[in-house]
């Protein structure tokens, strides 16, 4: 296990072994396993909390969503270096992405309700040494962990580079409490949680037992049995402002769990088609004939796997993606129902309840868009990311491994080649480098039954290929495309 795509990478011949398919997958670790804090000089991949910038002095202000105006919140961030082969070299021996969303799930079918933006370093820098950080165990590191507690964790850091933080969240922020002038928020929300859960105490120089433990018996000693219950409300407040936070473990896919994945795959296959064998016996002879070609995209979507005339198969889904579609809607979280993510025990698809009139083929070609995602993912149910290294790269070391490219849940809301802008900085097409999973809403406290809540399909993150610009002076905004659960 490791945390950083380099990490995996560093040896390319074991990398790109007979043995893997080229596909990186993220799992979710607590941070309590972990003996070293997920801050800035340890170069983390990580879900929530707040974020472990790169870069210091340079922090984006990255601001409200576009349709609710609500604050943006971090989501994770991937710590992914890149050398020559994969596009990158010495301006990227550093190199870290950094993903923010919004809470509400029918924000993210319009642009800026997701935000993506690239850092990256050279290996002499201002901000961190030469050489590796130490080992958790050292001196050193102790003296870190100190310095990066979980009252500031990069806050103070940054303060010294001249950036504020806001002390909830970790957001570039220009607001500050008025009265001790020295804590800062990125809005008004997090300023108002704060002051509640611990700041009214500290800023007004009144005693207060530590809020870091709403369960210690000093709360119940000095306050009463009231005012703990009010003060832990406080805090739990507060801490649901920012997700639950978790390092991310990187590993390789290995080719036999995809093997096995395929096998599952084309059974569910068989039994599709011959579902549509019924359906085209209930058609005249002319519907018949003017279905037959159409449907043989459908065919071709799980042949896929085999690797073969790929960019085939993601035309023959666009051709057929204006075609009327009967499916209505994916059980809420159908692939989240629990901790355990058994894909193989969730619900299907739930179709329209109709006539006795024969379902379109755009149902079963959604249907076998979804088995085939299902398949796939049940060979690592607990993925919450999936990362393609650079396509050269990959074809130059296995020719066998998967087309690098996102694995979309449905054939609707795909993000088309023409749609993914182009980078700002080289004019170059940006590439797809990860996707993050929908498993992940499983251990960021959502509540599927709540209106509106977080929810999505697919998050595909397209980078630059060359990972252009100068690191030092500042961040890269990429691009990010939603496929939202089909409803």
């Amino acid at each position: 296990e490791v945390s950083a795509i380099m990490s995996v990478a560093e040896d390319d011949e074991d990398y790109y072994g007979e043995e893997s398919t080229g596909i990186l997958l993220g799992f979710v670790e607590d941070k309590n396993d972990i003996s070293y804090p997920l801050t800035a000089p340890y170069f983390p991949s990580k879900v929530g909390g707040k974020p472990a910038w790169l870069n210091l002095s340079e922090i984006p202000f990255v601001g409200s969503c576009r349709e609710c105006k609500k604050a943006l919140s971090f989501l994770l961030q991937v710590y992914a270096p890149r050398e020559e082969w994969q596009g990158g070299g010495e301006h990227t021996f550093h190199r870290t992405i950094y993903v923010f969303t919004c809470r509400t799930s029918t924000c993210l079918k319009s642009s800026g309700s997701v935000r993506v933006f690239r850092s990256q370093l050279p290996r002499k820098n201002e901000f961190y040494p030469f050489d590796p950080s130490p080992p958790p165990s050292s001196p050193v590191c102790e003296k870190i962990n100190q310095e990066f507690s979980p009252l500031g964790g990069d806050i103070m850091l940054a303060a010294k580079h001249g950036v504020n933080l806001c002390v909830v969240c970790g957001l570039r922020s220009t607001q500050r409490c008025g009265r001790c002038k020295q804590t800062f928020y990125c809005n008004r929300d997090h300023q108002v949680a704060h002051w509640r859960a611990e700041h009214k105490e500290r800023c007004l120089g009144q005693a207060a037992p530590k809020p870091r433990d709403p369960g210690n018996k000093s709360i119940s000693k000095s306050a009463g049995r009231r005012d703990r219950k009010k003060r832990k409300a406080a805090w739990e407040a507060m801490k649901s402002l920012v997700f639950p936070e978790f390092e991310l473990i990187i590993e390789e896919e290995l080719q036999t769990d995809v093997e096995n994945a395929k096998a599952k795959a084309f059974s569910k296959e068989e039994k599709l088609l011959k579902e549509y064998e019924t359906i085209q016996a209930k058609m005249s002879a002319k519907d018949r004939e003017a279905e037959k070609k159409a449907f043989q995209s459908d065919k071709g979507l799980l042949r896929a796997f085999e690797g073969t005339d790929a960019e085939a198969v993601r035309s023959a889904i666009k051709a057929k993606a204006s075609k009327p579609h009967n499916l209505k809607t994916l059980k809420s979280h159908n692939l989240k129902t629990s901790k355990s993510h058994n894909l193989e025990s969730s619900p299907e698809i739930a179709f329209e309840d109709g006539d006795d009139e024969p379902e379109s083929p755009g149902t079963i070609q959604d249907k076998l868009a979804f088995e085939r995602f299902q398949a796939l993912v049940s060979a690592n149910p607990d993925q919450v990311l999936r990362y393609a290294s650079n396509e050269e790269g990959k074809e130059g070391k296995n020719k066998s491994a998967m087309s690098p490219g996102p694995l979309w849940i449905s054939t609707k809301g795909q993000a088309q080649a023409e749609s993914v802008p182009v980078c700002k900085g080289c004019g170059k097409k940006r590439q797809f480098e990860f996707q993050i999973m929908p498993q992940l809403l499983n251990y960021l406290n959502v509540d599927p039954a709540q209106k509106n809540s977080l929810d999505w399909g697919v998050l595909a993150v397209y980078s630059c290929p060359k990972s252009c610009g100068d690191g030092n002076k500042g961040y890269f905004e990429e691009h990010i495309h939603c496929q939202m659960l089909t409803k």
